[in-house]
């Protein structure tokens, strides 16, 4: 099942770039994540997960910011990570095999039906947006730990 959908790619698409990180694996994480419309950052934020795995928090990441999309929106969204695995299993390539992520993966799937359109995109870490979100992720975990 693919669950990528094209997006249009006007102006008014909500961009979110979305990190999760883990301290050893699993150990203390955080997630972030940073909406961008129109080239702009409109919103960005990070929270300490407690214990967890890297993939956890980089599901509880895009979870989360689907969530705080939904007070502002209800139109296309546009979703980039740079967890190559946790792409591609949203979008149907790869399995879910961990009942963990597999009940994260459920409730993502559940979100969908707020907005209009989602399109899952991997980006590369060097992405500006991406490096800011992990940036965050990491204050957050100094911060915590």
């Amino acid at each position: 099942m693919n669950t990528s959908t094209n997006v249009s790619h006007s102006k008014d698409v909500l961009h979110i770039y979305t990190d999760g990180a883990s301290r050893q694996n699993p150990g203390p994480s955080a997630l972030a994540f940073i909406f961008v419309q129109n080239g702009e950052v409109i919103q960005e934020h990070s929270e300490f997960l407690g214990t967890k795995t890297n993939n956890q928090a980089e599901y509880l990441a895009i979870l989360e910011a689907l969530l705080e999309a939904k007070k502002i929106t209800n139109g296309d969204l546009i979703i980039f990570s740079d967890s190559e695995v946790v792409i591609k299993q949203l979008i149907g390539e790869y399995k879910v095999k961990n009942d963990e992520l597999r009940k994260y993966r459920t409730k993502i799937f559940a979100e969908k039906k707020y907005f209009t359109k989602i399109e899952f995109n991997h980006v590369a870490r060097q992405n500006k947006w991406i490096k800011m979100a992990d940036k965050l992720c990491n204050r957050r975990l100094n911060l915590n730990t």
